[in-house]
């Protein structure tokens, strides 16, 4: 999902302004996908993990409504999890948790919302993504909380966003 993803932050960058705030990982795989490039030119301030900590200064300006909505794309298992059970311990989930404390709505677009997904690897490859029960369920808890979840980027609804 990281291509379309991509697609859809360069069509909503023509209207509205983006902060990007990557993990350690989604950084390296975005990288490894060779769209590190795309992502930094639709962006008006990136923001790593391993530059703010888990705990990064940056997540303060979440209660100050410095943005109109915080999109959680692609979204792993392991972070869907962590919103889920309140954990707070990356750049992504405090992000999450801070805007949430705000009032700032969230769309996360999971990778594991299926029993099956089928996906291709950066070098091509196409593979069969089995998902475990659990991360299923608590795709279902999400929802529960207010968040807004999403089948796949495209579908992520920007016209909601206020202008700047």
């Amino acid at each position: 999902m990281l291509a379309e993803t991509t697609a859809v932050m360069e069509k909503i960058s023509k209207k509205h302004r983006i902060t990007i705030a990557f993990s350690t990982a989604a950084y390296e795989v975005t990288a490894m996908y060779n769209l590190l490039d795309r992502i930094k030119n639709v962006s008006k301030k990136v923001i790593l993990e391993k530059d703010q900590g888990a705990s990064a200064p940056f997540c303060c300006r979440m209660n100050k409504k410095n943005f109109d909505r915080i999109i959680v794309a692609p979204c792993t298992a392991n972070t869907v999890a962590k919103i889920v059970n309140g954990i707070a311990d990356t750049l992504v989930t405090n992000v999450v948790a801070q805007g949430m404390k705000g009032k700032i709505p969230v769309t996360v677009v999971p990778t594991d919302l299926k029993k099956k997904v089928e996906t291709t690897t950066h070098r091509g490859k196409r593979i069969t993504i089995h998902c475990r029960d659990v991360d299923l369920k608590n795709i279902k808890k999400l929802k529960h909380q207010g968040i807004e979840v999403v089948e796949e980027p495209k579908k992520i609804r920007y016209s909601t966003f206020k202008v700047e």
